[in-house]
């Protein structure tokens, strides 16, 4: 009778194979597998493999941006250019630390790093860093992987521009003194029948040439 009643269970699908030979105790443990494969077995359609393996090894590690290096202005005896006057110290105070030029930190000048005391704005900078790597969502931008050399526009070679002037046929030589012995030539304008041609010199001269 035992055996009946597992071959009927076994048939309208009540138990398996894995809980006639033992694997399973319970019935319930073996559709919890099945609804753990049924959901491994379900993909998006329109996402493409790297997406589906980025997504397998769960969420991406994006690194902090990093705390911009000390300049001038943090140094213990600063350029006397970047020590503000009391003009300037005096605006400051009436103004936003965000609209500062160098925030909450003051230049100051001493004699050695010895009589620098504590920054008292410390700890506040680190905790407005900590707010904005908290608050401030990152996101990962990927880079187009292209060829530079792409860009670049291929000119033509020149043998295919001919036909073009390639060799020197008449030249016009400027007048050279000895306070300018080399006169630029700035600008031209020659004539539509091509018989004269004007020139402009650094001298302030214009020259007509035939």
């Amino acid at each position: 009778m035992q055996i009946e009643k597992l071959v009927q269970k076994f048939q309208e699908g009540k138990v398996n194979m894995d809980y006639l030979t033992g694997k399973i105790r319970d019935m319930k443990d073996a559709k919890g597998k099945n609804d753990t494969d049924k959901n491994n077995n379900l993909f998006l359609l329109w996402t493409g493999e790297e997406e589906e393996r980025d997504d397998s090894k769960g969420p991406q590690h994006l690194p902090a941006p990093k705390v911009a290096p000390p300049g001038h202005v943090e140094s213990y005896r600063p350029p006397d250019e970047y020590l503000p006057s009391e003009q300037e110290l005096k605006d400051w105070s009436e103004m936003d630390a965000k609209e500062r030029p160098h925030g909450l930190l003051v230049p100051k000048k001493f004699d050695s790093l010895r009589h620098v005391g504590s920054y008292k704005h410390s700890v506040r900078e680190a905790f407005e860093r900590c707010l904005d790597l908290y608050l401030c969502p990152r996101q990962m931008k990927r880079r187009l992987n292209i060829d530079p050399e792409s860009l670049v526009p291929q000119l033509p070679k020149p043998q295919d521009l001919r036909p073009f002037p390639t060799t020197l046929c008449l030249e016009y030589k400027t007048p050279t003194t000895s306070t300018d012995p080399a006169l630029m030539i700035r600008c031209i304008s020659p004539s539509p029948d091509g018989q004269f041609l004007a020139s402009g010199a650094t001298d302030g001269y214009i020259r007509l040439w035939e």
